[in-house]
């Protein structure tokens, strides 16, 4: 039988149904050969049942014999064999609990282990992961060293995960375009930025939004100049919320060579865009942008060194002193270079937010050099009492827009000292982890006894997002357990924020510490009910966490 009477009578059929069999009274006459043979057997009383079992054996004669087409030369390539080995079995199942939301808050952690061991996952678990990685994009540089050459490979499946697809956790795209093949580019920038790389040309040119931000920031850690050339071949006809977020990417190996492209864009008919380069400009202390700024505000301030007093005592010892003056106006050349007009709240004036926004874009340095003075002694100066407030942090914003670590700790030290006119918590971020844990136990040290909310320790302890060494954790958890010893069930119910601190200092002690950490829970704590979901999340946390870094150190 032929397909076309085959299908003639499978539309016979379908008409039937449509209309009914009891206005039809009976069913098309059946074709010959086979399936002729086969409706012939069908009874002669059902003839609405004769007409179901007419289309399923109809349907099921043109499936039969039928040819499966045959994958052409654009079918998916096969995935090449993985060179990292998987992580253990048990490994695993540490990781299938975090993905199931239990636990989760150790996960980058766990990527962090598995990066180190030179491991990936298992393949059960690669869609939630990239699924994971989807969501949560700052978790992708941790999750894309785990997923192996068949992560990569199924990520390039699904246009959700492209940005899976084009970087690996060892330097390599998956274009194929490794580290030594874009530093062997080196010489061609300034004739073709992305020159004889074809594959990287295709990505940078048709690829999604994802993929050409993950290549270009990839790019920027190994190649800066070649990041900046490919982004300049294609940067007038980028749109503007992409150029903005293209830009981005120059804080990473951001240097003086980057300077006239970002003046450039200071120019960008974006105002996004604009402001992107006037903060990355801001952050090189010999920029151009730097020097205006310095220029603006070295007249806004003036320095009175301290004065002792004379041996008649005629004359009083003076501290030193800052005065300070309001700038005039924020001509178009300041609002070029990021100087913003309006405030962003009607309590401050226009003057003032324009002070606050001069200082905090100078390099701080600029004040040692010319007051002959460390920070130190500047931030200790007597400033106008209306003034303090502000000028402490456009001060605290410079010392870390430029990483100046000396006026950071400087600021520091004055807002530990009860200083409510800064907030020591960023400050506390922009110091080094050594430094930060350094003055964690230097706070701890000078303040034992209960660790509770007013406690200095306690902010700078929500800040410090890393393992703490067995000093500092037993200290904070002499604290705790002080604190815990101390209060009542009702003013239990009201630290809300003690008791999640009390899950997240799980995440940081030494795993050898665990069952300490456990102990140092009073026993008629963990009897009230508003804690008593709290503490249990706690010490399963710990004991969690303590397995699954044993796994990775055997």
């Amino acid at each position: 039988m032929t397909n076309d009477t085959t299908q003639t009578y499978w539309e016979t059929l379908l008409a039937t149904a449509l209309v009914g069999t009891e206005r039809r009274g009976s069913l098309p006459p059946a074709p010959g050969g086979p399936l002729g043979m086969l409706l012939s057997q069908l009874p002669t009383a059902d003839v609405a049942g004769n007409l179901l079992s007419a289309a399923a054996a109809t349907a099921f004669y043109q499936r039969a014999g039928a040819v499966q087409p045959t994958l052409g030369e654009d079918s998916v390539p096969p995935c090449e064999l993985d060179d990292l080995p998987l992580c253990s079995p048990r490994a695993g199942e540490h990781l299938a609990t975090m993905l199931s939301g239990t636990e989760e808050v150790v996960l980058p952690e766990w990527l962090e282990l598995l990066a180190k061991a030179g491991q990936r996952v298992h393949n059960q678990h690669l869609p939630s992961l990239l699924n994971l990685g989807q969501s949560r994009i700052g978790l992708r540089s941790l999750l894309l060293p785990a997923l192996g050459k068949r992560g990569r490979w199924l990520a390039a499946q699904n246009p959700a995960w492209e940005y899976a697809s084009v970087q690996t956790g060892d330097g390599r795209p998956e274009t194929g375009v490794s580290k030594t093949d874009v530093q062997n580019q080196t010489d061609n920038v300034a004739e073709s930025p992305i020159a004889n790389l074809q594959p990287l040309i295709s990505t940078w040119e048709t690829g999604s939004r994802a993929a050409r931000l993950s290549l270009l920031r990839q790019l920027r850690a190994m190649q800066p100049e070649l990041a900046r050339s490919t982004l300049a071949s294609t940067w007038a006809r980028e749109k503007a919320n992409e150029r903005a977020e293209f830009l981005t990417t120059f804080a990473e190996g951001l240097s003086l060579d980057d300077e006239p492209f970002l003046e450039a864009a200071l120019d960008d008919r974006s105002k996004e865009v604009r402001a992107t380069a006037a903060d990355l400009l801001s952050r090189l202390p010999d920029s151009g942008l730097a020097q205006r700024m310095v220029a603006r505000a070295l007249p806004l301030l003036t320095w009175h060194p301290a004065s002792p007093a004379n041996l008649l005592r005629l004359k009083s010892a003076k501290p030193a002193q800052i005065d300070v003056t309001l700038p005039d106006e924020a001509d178009k050349a300041a609002q070029r270079d990021g100087i913003e007009l309006k405030p962003p709240h009607t309590s401050m004036g226009e003057r003032a937010w324009w002070l606050q926004q001069i200082i905090g874009r100078t390099p701080p340095d600029i004040w040692c050099a010319a007051w002959n003075a460390d920070p130190a002694t500047l931030v200790q100066a007597q400033l106008p009492k209306e003034w303090r407030g502000l000028l402490l942090q456009a001060w605290a914003d410079a010392a870390i827009r430029y990483r100046a670590q000396p006026w950071i700790e400087a600021l520091f030290e004055v807002a530990l000292n009860n200083d409510r006119d800064i907030n020591p918590g960023t400050l506390f971020a922009a110091l080094p982890a050594a430094r930060q844990e350094a003055r964690l136990l230097e706070v701890l040290a000078a303040q034992p006894g209960p660790l509770h909310q007013k406690h200095p320790a306690f902010g700078l302890l929500n800040s410090y997002m890393q393992p703490w060494s067995e000093p500092l954790a037993s200290l904070v958890l002499a604290g705790l357990h002080a604190y815990l010893d101390k209060i009542d069930d009702k003013n239990a119910r009201l630290d809300w924020q003690f008791r999640d601190f009390l899950e997240d200092s799980a995440r940081f002690i030494p795993p050898h510490m665990a069952d300490a950490a456990a102990a140092a829970i009073p026993e008629r704590v963990r009897q009230w009910s508003f804690w008593g979901d709290a503490i249990e999340r706690y010490e399963r946390l710990l004991h969690f966490r303590r397995d699954m870094l044993k796994e990775f150190a055997q």
